[in-house]
Formats: C-alpha cells, sequence, structure tokens
C-alpha cells in the first residue's frame, strides 16, 4: 500500500471540513476523489502533502507514518503536488519553471534528462521555453505544471482540478498525460469536478460529502453506481 489516510480530522482556523476521513491507494494505480463543493477534498490533499496539520487521524506513505513531517520531506519522499490555479511562475520563463520544479532533484544528469524529455514532448515548451510562462494559455500553464511530475518521476502525484476551465480538447490531453504518467510509473491522485472524466481513468475512487466518506469503489463501480449516477454525473 503506497498510500493510507486514517480517520483525519482538519481545517482550517478552529473548524473542521474533514471529519474522520480515510482512504488508500496502492502503487501503480490511479484514484480520484470527487464530491460537491466544500466536501472538503482539496482539504483532503493538503493535509496528504503536508500543507495542513491535522487535528486527527494519520497520514502513511510508502510504509512510513509521515503526519508530523513537513512538505519538503514529504517532497523528498516522492510526493508531488500540483495545486488548483496558480501552479506556474508567470513573471519566470518556462525554462526556469521547469528547473525550480525538479529543483529538488540532487542528481543533476536525471533532472536534465527529464527535463530535456518534457521539452521533446511538448513542442509549444520547446518553443516557448525562453519566454514568460506568464503568455502561455490556460491549458499550456496546466501542461507545465505537470511537467515536474515527469521531471521528477514521484511515486504519487497529486492533482487539485487538473481540467478545471480548460477546452474540452485541453481536457482530453490532461487526462491522456495523466495517464501517460502514470503508465511510467507514477501513481496519480486528483481531485477532479469531471467526475464522469476522473472515475473513467481511476482503478479507484472516493465520494466525499460534508467532510465524510459518502461511497467508495473502483472507478467502474462507481460509475454505475445509481446514487453517483444521479448526484454527480447529470443522470
Amino acid at each position: 500500500m503506497l498510500l493510507r489516510v486514517e480517520a483525519i480530522t482538519a481545517g482550517y482556523g478552529g473548524t473542521d471540513i474533514l471529519q474522520g476521513v480515510g482512504m488508500s491507494q496502492e502503487g501503480g494505480t490511479v484514484s480520484c476523489v470527487i464530491g460537491p463543493n466544500g466536501a472538503g477534498k482539496s482539504t483532503l490533499l493538503r493535509v496528504i502533502v503536508g500543507q495542513i496539520s491535522p487535528s486527527g487521524g494519520r497520514v502513511f506513505f510508502d510504509r512510513r507514518d509521515v503526519t508530523g513531517t513537513s512538505m519538503l520531506e514529504r517532497a523528498r519522499m516522492g510526493l508531488v503536488f500540483v495545486p488548483q490555479g496558480t501552479n506556474i511562475f508567470p513573471n519566470l520563463t518556462v525554462l526556469e519553471n521547469l528547473e525550480i520544479g525538479s529543483s529538488l532533484m540532487e542528481n543533476t544528469a536525471e533532472r536534465d534528462k527529464g527535463i530535456k524529455e518534457v521539452l521533446e514532448r511538448f513542442p509549444f515548451i520547446r518553443v516557448k521555453r525562453s519566454r514568460p510562462a506568464g503568455i502561455l494559455s490556460g491549458g499550456e500553464r496546466q501542461i507545465l505544471a505537470l511537467s515536474r511530475i515527469i521531471v521528477l518521476k514521484p511515486l504519487l502525484g497529486l492533482l487539485d482540478e487538473p481540467s478545471l476551465g480548460l477546452s474540452p480538447i485541453m481536457v482530453e490531453m490532461i487526462f491522456d498525460e495523466i495517464l501517460t504518467m502514470n503508465r511510467s510509473g507514477t501513481s496519480m491522485l486528483l481531485v477532479e469536478q469531471n467526475a464522469r472524466k476522473a472515475l473513467s481513468i481511476s482503478h479507484r475512487g472516493y465520494v466525499l460529502e460534508l467532510g465524510r466518506n459518502r461511497i467508495t469503489g473502483t472507478g467502474a463501480e462507481l460509475l454505475s453506481n445509481p446514487e453517483v449516477k444521479t448526484l454527480y454525473l447529470g443522470g
């Protein structure tokens, strides 16, 4: 088991958003967390990555209790987070963004190899590598943010709303890249409003509601679950 979250209670300013939430993920898989706005999905990711300290419960990653460790220490263990929204440095060049994203790597040869892979894989990054990242479109920015996973090759990548606000073509591209990164050896855990798309690529899915676990199952099971269909998939 790569990730295990046990009875997490956490929130902001003394108000608990999550109340006893649990989940687990095996290595080599894709998992997703879906649910209505305010259910605590993004809060769960922030607890897992170490941005928020829980008031109760434990987080285990790669067979180690990481509940009290820092975000940096978890990143060095192979836990990489791509947050929603502001996830690049717009005033830095595209290449500088890649270099900063890979700064955790001590092996410079492997880092350079990873950056070269990104430049070869995405022509727009190669062409615009010397220009400010702020000129990129929304979809291009998201690909740039996801590229840190290609360079770092972590054990687990956490993605918060990777397709938010993107065109249908870019949504398809983002999900294709998530699957490609997973096939390359990185497990993926995503929070996603596009529940149908997220479940379609996930080995396992979790539905949160009001900060609690509501329904759990394989991606296929949740896609065919009548309650999930009615509440989260549009009938």
